[in-house]
């Protein structure tokens, strides 16, 4: 059994997506999605916790 082959045939099997439109992004491989470098402030209308 050729190992390089199964591996490269695995790799094959799951093209990495597009990244989304604009901005800074990084692949992660462990949950198989962009992740914003430049992620968003939360939002400012939240009211703050007494």
């Amino acid at each position: 059994m050729n190992m390089e082959k199964t591996t490269d045939e695995l790799t094959e099997a799951r093209d990495i997506p597009p990244p989304p439109g604009g901005g800074s992004w990084i692949f992660d491989e462990d949950i198989w999605d962009w992740i914003d470098n430049n992620p968003k402030p939360e939002a400012a209308d939240k009211q703050p916790q007494e």
